[in-house]
């Protein structure tokens, strides 16, 4: 534990006490929660480039919960919940994920993927300020952590992107989990514009001999890379089911065949070399595409999301030609492109610059930032022209290698 303090309040808004006695009905209060949290832990499970076998991130998974008399980790948030302690569990257990996460001496460059649980979105900014403060004791990027959203959020608003405007404030990424697997995916795809999507385990379990299962997971990972969001394949367990979510398009993939979760997380490797091995016999088979694509690339350096926007008018002043500007975010991921269409009315004003400079008005570069389709550079070129193809706004194709 880092020692923030946290705010000792039930989710209901009434004060709690310390001297609350037993649980009962299956509730969790604060001195259970106090009791249960060291005896918690977190296995680590590897998410990994699908062409090259390098590992992009980890997803932090609930472990010892049974031994705490609890099934599953869903009967241990259910339990808090229904004491109101549902926020600072999250709290303390992310304090033991992202303290896990730092210790790990090659984990520097890769992603945390965390669960956080829909019942905790009320439209605050209390989780995702607790969550900045334990990146920056950490020394750790806020783009460093992937908040999973894994259940239908609650209607607090006519608005669906209300609950998750907190979020957005933030550099923290999104993945939406088990996409695919709930009625409402596709309206949780438009409201949250998620970085990452982690199709369902049930799409990718023997896709490689189910032709509807390949028709529907290559129609979202198509969606998907239209948006400018990364595919992961959750429950990779065979060769010839990653091979098909190779062949379809998928960015990312996580499951037992490359790992299981791991309690030991200094044991985790920064690459899977079998995972390349597979990949590299697969292009052995086909007609490698990247010197056509590569020749027909045109590579525009890139501004940090965190640059001045005044930064944008010197790249488009200096290059007359060029009519955007790609942004990345701290650790090298697209995150779409600046335009010049949506500044030149700052641009040609005579106190445009000022102005969009004055951060007293409170914008940002990120305020400008346009999603595009996004590919692999691995994936064959007849994935990538289908991608820009399928968005005729498109200003073009941003293609990314190991993301």
């Amino acid at each position: 534990m880092v020692g923030l303090q946290l705010p000792l309040k039930r989710l209901d808004g009434r004060a709690m006490s310390k001297d609350v006695g037993q649980p009962d009905n299956g509730r969790i209060d604060l001195d259970r929660l106090t009791a249960l949290v060291p005896c918690l832990d977190y296995a680590f499970q590897p998410v990994v480039n699908i062409a090259t076998g390098h590992c992009f991130g980890y997803e932090a998974l609930l472990r010892h919960h049974d031994a705490c008399g609890y099934a599953t980790p869903r009967d241990f948030f259910d339990a808090c919940a229904a004491g109101g302690m549902l926020d600072v569990a999250q709290m303390q257990l992310w304090e033991k994920a992202v303290a896990k996460f730092a210790g790990l001496s090659g984990g520097r460059g890769a992603r945390l993927f965390l669960n956080i649980d829909s019942r905790s979105f009320d439209g605050t900014d209390l989780l995702t300020h607790h969550i900045k403060g334990l990146l920056a004791h950490y020394d750790l990027p806020e783009s460093a952590v992937a908040f999973e959203l894994t259940e239908q959020p609650p209607v607090i608003s006519d608005d669906p992107r209300q609950w998750i405007k907190p979020f957005k404030a933030t550099s923290c990424k999104l993945a939406l989990d088990r996409f695919g697997g709930m009625a409402s995916g596709s309206a949780l795809l438009y409201a949250s514009e998620p970085d990452f999507i982690k199709i369902d385990p049930f799409f990718v379990l023997g896709v490689s001999h189910d032709s509807r299962k390949k028709l529907l997971l290559s129609q979202m990972v198509g969606v998907a890379h239209l948006l400018g969001i990364m595919v992961i394949a959750v429950g990779v367990e065979t060769e010839k089911d990653f091979l098909t979510c190779k062949e379809i398009g998928c960015d990312l993939v996580q499951g037992f065949l490359i790992s299981r979760p791991v309690l030991d997380v200094e044991t985790l490797p920064s690459n899977y070399a079998a995972i390349e091995e597979l990949s590299r016999n697969d292009r052995r088979h086909k007609r490698s595409d990247q010197k056509i694509i590569l020749d027909q690339m045109e590579h525009i350096e890139a501004l940090p999301v965190d640059a001045e926007i005044t930064a944008v008018f010197d790249c488009l002043r200096h290059d007359t030609q060029r009519t955007f500007v790609p942004i990345v975010d701290h650790m090298g991921q697209p995150l779409g492109i600046v335009r010049e269409s949506n500044i030149k009315n700052y641009a040609y004003s005579p106190f445009g610059k000022d102005l969009i400079s004055n951060k007293g008005l409170g914008r940002k570069l990120k305020d400008f930032i346009v999603r595009c389709p996004v590919a692999d550079l691995h994936q064959p070129v007849e994935n990538i022209i289908s991608i820009y193809s399928g968005e005729d706004e498109a200003d073009g194709i941003m293609l990314v290698d190991q993301m």
